[in-house]
C-alpha cells in the first residue's frame, strides 16, 4: 500500500555524498523517484530492489543516476563467493581475543594477547601492519583513478607506537584528493594529520604509554596460570553467538571459559528505551547528530513497513497515515529465535548482557539487507563496524546451511565510490556486484569499476548527454522490456482506484481537485517498475 506520492522525480538539493558539487561546479541537485508506504509485502519489496529501489524507514526511493550531481549505485555481495580479507580476519581475531582474554587491543601496532608464542613475533606484526595500511591506501587510490598509486609507501616514523609516514601528498598533489584520502583513512578509525609533504597516520586507540619490554612475557605467563575449565562446566547460553553463525575463523576456547559472553538476539522492529539510549549515543558520537530522541528512533529504526504475508496476524494490521510515528504497537518485543523467516528485524548484539550494537536488517527469500548498523562508541576499539558486518555474513552462511538455501546476497545499498562514507563497502569482496541503472543487471565490481571511474571524469552536462548510463559490458543489453511502457497506458492512470480513508475505492481523478501531481507520481512509479509489479500495489489515502 502506498500512502504518499510525489512527482516523477524529486529534486534533492542536499546530497550527503558530494555536497551537490561536481568538478568545482556547486549548486547541483540529486534526483529520485519515491513513494511512502506504511505497509509493504516483503516479497514485493524484494522485487522493488531488483528495479533499483531501496528504503529508509517507510520512504522508498530510487536515485536517478544519470541526472544527479553524483552517481549512487546499489551494491551487494554474493556470499557464496565472498571471503574476508586480511584486515577483516585480523579484526575478527582481535574480537575473539577480547572475548577470551578480556584484553583491549588497538592501534596499528597491536599487543599480542593470545599466547607467549605470538608475543615473540610482535616485530613481524608491526611490519605487516605497515604493509596493510599501504595496501588499503593503494586500493583506495586505484579506485579513485590515481595513475601513479603504485608509488605509495608507508614507513614507520622511527619510533615504535608512533606515527607512520606516507608520501600520499607528494604523489596525489591535488588538495581535494588529499582531503578525500584523509576522510577515507579516518573512516578506518585511523588518526591522520598533514605535515608538510607527508600524511602521518596513527590509530585513534593507541596506547598512551609504550609497551613494557620486559614484563610482557611474565604477564602472559601469569595469565596462563588461570584455571582451565572443561567446556562441559560452562554450558552455552541458547543465544550464544556460535549458535547464530557459520564462522570463517573458528572461535576456539580450548576448554577455557571466555571472559566475556557474546550473545545475539533477533527481534521484530520495536521501540525500546534501551534501543533509544544506544542510538542516541551512537548518532551524537559518530555522526554529530543532535536531533535524536524517541521520534527519531521510532520513525527511522522501528516503523518498519515490511511484513511477511504468511504471518496472518501481521497481514491483518491496517496501514497508517504517512505522518503517524509509532506503527510498531502491534509487535511484541521478544526473541524470535535464530531464523524467524523473512521480514524486517533488529539484530541485537550483547556482551555480558549489555547491548553494544544493533543491526537494522531486512531478510527476503534471497537477500539479507543490512540497512543500518549502530554501536556503542565505547566499543570502537573492537572495530565493531567490521565485526558486525562479518557476523551478519556468517549468520547468512548458517541460515543458508540450516534453514533457507536460497539466502545468498548481502545487500549494502547505496554506493558512491568517491565518498568515504560509503565506499568502504567495496572492501567486501570477492563477490561484489553493482546494479546497472540501465539494464538492471548485477555486474561484477571488477567489470563495472572502469566504466564508473570514466563516468566520474565527466561534467554534469557531458553525463546528461550520454544515450544511457550503462555498466553492463554486453553491448546488446538494454532497458528491460517490461519498462518500455505504452504511452496509452500512462494516460489511463487517471482512472486508477484509490482507497480513501478506508472507504470504497474510487478513481483518483474523482478524489482530488487537482489530481495531476498524483497521476504524475503514479506514472513515475509505473515507468520504474513496470505494469506487473505496479498492478500488485494498492494505493490508499489516509488523513488520520
Amino acid at each position: 500500500m502506498t500512502n504518499s506520492l510525489q512527482g516523477e522525480e524529486r529534486i534533492n538539493p542536499r546530497c550527503g555524498y558530494c555536497k551537490n558539487t561536481r568538478h568545482g561546479v556547486t549548486g547541483l541537485n540529486q534526483y529520485e523517484c519515491f513513494f511512502i508506504s506504511t505497509k509493504m509485502r516483503i516479497d514485493d519489496y524484494e522485487k522493488l530492489q531488483q528495479y533499483g529501489f531501496t528504503r529508509s524507514g517507510n520512504y522508498f526511493y530510487k536515485k536517478h543516476v544519470q541526472k544527479g550531481c553524483c552517481e549512487i549505485y546499489q551494491y551487494r555481495v554474493d556470499t557464496e563467493q565472498y571471503a574476508p580479507n586480511a584486515q577483516q580476519r585480523k579484526a575478527m581475531k582481535r574480537f575473539y581475543r577480547y572475548l577470551m582474554e578480556g584484553r583491549r587491543e588497538g592501534g596499528v601496532q597491536q599487543v599480542c594477547a593470545a599466547s607467549i608464542k605470538e608475543c615473540a613475533v610482535d616485530s613481524k606484526e608491526e611490519k605487516k601492519e605497515e604493509r596493510q595500511v599501504e595496501i588499503e591506501l593503494k586500493g583506495w587510490l586505484e579506485r579513485q583513478g590515481v595513475a601513479n598509486w603504485s608509488k605509495i609507501k608507508v614507513q614507520n616514523n622511527g619510533r615504535k607506537y608512533e606515527w607512520q609516514r606516507t608520501n600520499v601528498v607528494q604523489i596525489v598533489k591535488q588538495q581535494s584528493m588529499v582531503e578525500k584520502c584523509v576522510e577515507y583513512l579516518q573512516s578506518l578509525r585511523l588518526e591522520v594529520k598533514i605535515e608538510g609533504n607527508f600524511l602521518l597516520i596513527k590509530s585513534q586507540f593507541q596506547q598512551d604509554q609504550p609497551l613494557p619490554k620486559k614484563s610482557i612475557h611474565l604477564q602472559q605467563v601469569e595469565e596462563r596460570k588461570e584455571e582451565i575449565i572443561p567446556h562441559d562446566n560452562f554450558p552455552l547460553d541458547p543465544n550464544y553467538f556460535t549458535h547464530y553463525v557459520k564462522s570463517f575463523i573458528p572461535f576456539e576456547t580450548k576448554g577455557k571459559k571466555p571472559k566475556h559472553k557474546y550473545t545475539i538476539e533477533m527481534h521484530r522492529c520495536k521501540y525500546t528505551e534501551e534501543l533509544e539510549e544506544l542510538s542516541t549515543k551512537y548518532e551524537i558520537a559518530v555522526h554529530q547528530r543532535q536531533e535524536t530522541g524517541r521520534d527519531f528512533v521510532q520513525g527511522f529504526l522501528c516503523d518498519n513497513p515490511l511484513y511477511n504475508p504468511d504471518n496472518v496476524e501481521e497481514a491483518k494490521i491496517p496501514s497508517y497515515p504517512s505522518h503517524i510515528v509509532g506503527i510498531d504497537g502491534h509487535r511484541v518485543f521478544k526473541d524470535e529465535g535464530i531464523y524467524p523467516g523473512v521480514g524486517g528485524y533488529h539484530m541485537y548484539h550483547r556482551i555480558d548482557g549489555k547491548l553494544i550494537a544493533v543491526g537494522y536488517v531486512d531478510i527476503t527469500s534471497q537477500s539479507f539487507d543490512s540497512g543500518y548498523f549502530i554501536y556503542d562508541p565505547d566499543y570502537r576499539f573492537l572495530n565493531i563496524g567490521v565485526v558486525g558486518a562479518i557476523i551478519e555474513i556468517e549468520y547468512m552462511r548458517l541460515v543458508r546451511q540450516q534453514f533457507n538455501p536460497n539466502l545468498r546476497y548481502y545487500v549494502l545499498g547505496d554506493l558512491n565510490i568517491a565518498c568515504s562514507k560509503v565506499n568502504y563497502k567495496l572492501n567486501y569482496q570477492p563477490g561484489g556486484e553493482i546494479l546497472c541503472p540501465t539494464t538492471l543487471q548485477w555486474i561484477p565490481v571488477d567489470k563495472a569499476l572502469p566504466t564508473i571511474q570514466a563516468i566520474q571524469t565527466l561534467t554534469i552536462e557531458e553525463k546528461k548527454e550520454l544515450p544511457s548510463l550503462k555498466l553492463s559490458p554486453d553491448e546488446h543489453a538494454g532497458k528491460p522490456a517490461e519498462l518500455n511502457i505504452d504511452p496509452q497506458l500512462l494516460q489511463l492512470l487517471h482512472s486508477i482506484p484509490v482507497v480513501y480513508n478506508g472507504q470504497q475505492a474510487r478513481p483518483i481523478g474523482q478524489l482530488y481537485v487537482e489530481p495531476r501531481s498524483k497521476i504524475e507520481g503514479l506514472q513515475g512509479i509505473l515507468k520504474e517498475i513496470g505494469p506487473d509489479l505496479f498492478s500488485k500495489f494498492v494505493f490508499e489515502h489516509k488523513d488520520q
